[in-house]
């Protein structure tokens, strides 16, 4: 999800659950990146720690 600028557009991910997807995808990246930069091993995290589905699979 990119804008014109070439930066990432998760403006309507409160109504579109691909853009939603994408978002809580892109903050996942940059967490577990962090952590690669700071030497801190990933596989100690539960990432997500939180479940954003309903019972109906739906996000």
């Amino acid at each position: 999800m990119e804008n014109s600028n070439g930066l990432h557009d998760f403006v309507n991910y409160l109504d579109d659950e691909d853009v939603y997807s994408s978002l809580e995808k892109y903050w996942m990246d940059i967490f577990f990146m962090w952590l690669h930069q700071e030497n801190i091993e990933g596989s100690d995290w539960i990432c997500p720690y939180y479940n954003t589905t309903f019972s109906n699979g739906k996000k």
